[in-house]
């Protein structure tokens, strides 16, 4: 199953990447392209534990989910989210979890075929990356003996999460907001590495507050 989101993912990112130019995003391309330079990279995710890896991926496919209101079905928008939430906030994993991540991943990338700009799927591909986050965090947890196989995943988990800021900002059209999700980027990654550490090792670490109360508390 994960495969086959693998490859309808790589499909559709390649068409996203060739045909989307972001109608609205004239007079903001070039501070676009700037701060999307700054975005934190899989490398620096890689430092945080699993938890505020998802929780990073969580809150910016939050922002994208927005566009696809209306577009697809409404669990199917919301299942990735709803997992990797509770992944990254609720203090036991439920092993079910791993399974249904994969399934709502597959879900999302079955439909968009549906959609109909280039924005609605970027956010259909953030979702999907929040689910891949999921299988790789539960794959680096119970991976056994294995050598570096939960640094793999942990770097996978780090790959699939530090595209979701970037392509949060693609999914709202290249406008204002979208300036704005990417200075976020920086700032919540900091907020993340300040409260749940650097960590060398793996590490699933403590759950992490998502409301926005919380958020709006730290400082930037």
């Amino acid at each position: 199953m994960e495969g086959d989101v693998a490859c309808r993912v790589r499909t559709a990112d390649h068409i996203c990447d060739v045909e989307y130019c972001g109608p609205r995003c004239g007079p903001y391309r070039s501070v676009l392209r700037t701060t999307m330079g700054n975005l934190p990279s899989s490398q620096e995710l890689e430092k945080l534990t699993l938890r505020a890896i998802t929780a990073y991926a969580v809150r910016f496919a939050r922002r994208a989910s927005v566009v696809l209101a209306g577009a697809a079905d409404a669990e199917v928008i919301a299942a990735p989210l709803r997992i990797a939430s509770k992944v990254a906030s609720e203090q036991v994993l439920d092993r079910s979890d791993d399974a249904a991540a994969a399934r709502s991943g597959a879900a999302v990338a079955g439909a968009m075929g549906q959609l109909t700009c280039g924005e609605q799927a970027m956010a259909a591909l953030c979702l999907v990356d929040v689910a891949m986050v999921v299988v790789a965090v539960f794959e680096a947890m119970h991976s056994g003996a294995k050598p570096g196989w939960p640094e793999g995943e942990r770097a996978r988990a780090a790959k699939h999460a530090s595209k979701c800021a970037g392509r949060a900002a693609r999914a709202i059209g290249g406008n204002a907001e979208s300036v704005e999700i990417l200075e976020a980027a920086r700032a919540e990654y900091a907020i993340l590495l300040k409260h749940f550490g650097e960590h060398q090792g793996v590490d699933l670490g403590e759950p992490v507050d998502l409301s926005d109360e919380w958020w709006e508390k730290q400082p930037r």
